[in-house]
Order: C-alpha cells, then sequence, then structure tokens
C-alpha cells in the first residue's frame, strides 16, 4: 500500500486564483509489498564468496575456472597453474597448456561495491607500479594501468 500526497502546499495555503483553500484527499494504491524488511549485511558473512583461496584477499581481477566455477583472483591462478593442473579449490583437473579460465567482471563489480575503499586501492596500488615500471606501462591498456577512462 503506498500513500500519495494529499495536496500541494500552494493549494492549502490558498493561492489559488479565487483564495480558497482546497482540500484533495490521500489517494491509497495497492501495490506489490515485501514481507521482507531490509536488513544489513556484515562484510564478514560474505567474505567467503569474495576473497581468493590463495592469498586469502579479497579478489583481484576475478578470474572463474569455467569447469568447476571456482573463482581466484587472476594473478593468483595463474602463478598456481605455473606448477600445477588441478583447481586449488575442488582439484579438477585443468588443462595446463591451455586453461579453460574467464575474467569474471560481474563477481569484481560485486567484490569492488561491497568492500569500501578496495577500488581506490587498487587503482592507486595500479599507477604506482606502472610510474616504477614505465617498459610494462607502455604494453597496459589505460584501464590495467589504472588511469581514468572517462
Amino acid at each position: 500500500m503506498v500513500l500519495l500526497p494529499a495536496a500541494k502546499k500552494s493549494e492549502m495555503a490558498g493561492e489559488g486564483t479565487n483564495n480558497k483553500v482546497v482540500a484533495k484527499k490521500a489517494t491509497v494504491v495497492n501495490g506489490p509489498v515485501s514481507p521482507y524488511k531490509p536488513s544489513k549485511i556484515h562484510l564478514s558473512s560474505v567474505n567467503p564468496y569474495i576473497t581468493c583461496n590463495l592469498c586469502k584477499g579479497y579478489l583481484i581481477d576475478a578470474t572463474t575456472i569455467v569447469e568447476c566455477l571456482h573463482s581466484f583472483c587472476h594473478s593468483c591462478i595463474m602463478k598456481h597453474l605455473r606448477t600445477e593442473q588441478y583447481c586449488p579449490q575442488c582439484e579438477m583437473m585443468i588443462n595446463k597448456a591451455k586453461p579453460n579460465i574467464k575474467p569474471d567482471a560481474t563477481l569484481q563489480a560485486i567484490v569492488y561495491k561491497l568492500v569500501p575503499g578496495l577500488y581506490e586501492k587498487e587503482l592507486l596500488r595500479k599507477r604506482a607500479f606502472y610510474r616504477q615500471h614505465p617498459d610494462q606501462a607502455a604494453l597496459a591498456t589505460p584501464e590495467q594501468r589504472g588511469e581514468d577512462t572517462e
């Protein structure tokens, strides 16, 4: 149930053309009512879904193994796959020659929205890295370097 405003202030103050006070009834509109009340969710309750099992930090450049759908930081899973041929979480075999992994932009966006300040810290970290390694900066895209693209 939604209540709409009864009347404009100008109408209630008598500022009409004939100085009459116009009163309108509140209109009741029946609409969908949610039985659930919004509640705060503690970050610790979602941490298992937004942290990397390899480095134990929040996911950075979230990357998902397609066969088992487990996600890790891109750099963590790439380092792991240099020496191992399995998912570090469920031990499913992964083709070492051509691992079927994909960037997970949706998961990364969720991590950045849930963890205050993480996105900004990551941008600063990337900028500092590419300032110290200008040879690598030439090979990276503006987004990879943490530069504004808008």
